[in-house]
């Protein structure tokens, strides 16, 4: 017997495959939230993960995620390196604002599909 999963059947390229919402949370039916795989939702919480992660946090992936900027800055060009290497589905644009009087800087990044991933870009 093999697993037939509900609903339509998943065939050929752009076929929505679910994969699990990140962060990870439960819906009010109890189930996992999912999102489908390559669709903006799916890319921009896969370059969330990215970026709120520091280097060594995950230990089968040490390199994985962005050095913390709390002494250094933001790094815009670090950034899109990291995306880049980490995350080739997305397609983003990087904007850091200025420094307040507080000290305090905002990157702001959004996220697109990259043309060619599960079909054209949204």
């Amino acid at each position: 017997m093999t697993y037939q999963p509900p609903g339509p059947a998943l065939t050929g390229l752009g076929a929505a495959v679910p994969h699990l919402a990140v962060p990870f949370a439960i819906g009010t039916d109890g189930a996992a939230l999912t999102v489908d795989q390559d669709s903006e939702a799916d890319v921009a919480s896969c370059v969330s993960a990215l970026v709120g992660t520091r280097p060594t946090e995950r230990i089968m992936v040490p390199s994985y995620g962005i050095a913390d900027p709390t002494f250094t800055g933001l790094d815009r060009v670090a950034v899109a390196d990291a995306i880049a290497a980490w995350e080739p589905r997305a397609d983003v644009t990087i904007t850091v604002g200025d420094t307040t009087d507080a000290g305090t800087e905002a990157m702001s990044i959004t996220v697109r599909v990259a043309s060619g991933i599960g079909g054209p870009a949204q």
